[in-house]
């Protein structure tokens, strides 16, 4: 399955190691989201979404058009928001 993920990757280029590529997208879906919810390395972990779903949009639209890469991008949108707006202040990281 990491395989299948990792292979969305070729749309960029990069032809080699699917199979982490996979694992490493299902991490930062993973625990980028909790880091998101708690609010600890928020930045960081809001742009490694934003790059996952970047692919994710890339991928559906080279496979299906743009009316099946429409969540992808809007998440894509909502995570570079986030980016640029931060943690706020219940963040766990707030000094």
């Amino acid at each position: 399955m990491w395989k299948g993920v990792g292979s969305a990757m070729g749309h960029i280029g990069i032809t080699f190691g699917y199979t982490i590529w996979g694992f490493l997208a299902a991490i930062v879906e993973t625990l980028g989201g909790f880091l998101l919810i708690i609010g600890l390395a928020f930045r960081p972990a809001a742009l490694f979404m934003a790059f996952v779903m970047f692919i994710a949009a890339l991928h559906h639209y080279k496979g299906e058009g743009f009316m099946s890469a429409g969540h992808p991008i809007e998440l894509l949108s909502v995570f570079i928001g986030l980016a640029l707006v931060g943690p706020g202040k219940y963040s766990v990281d707030k000094r």
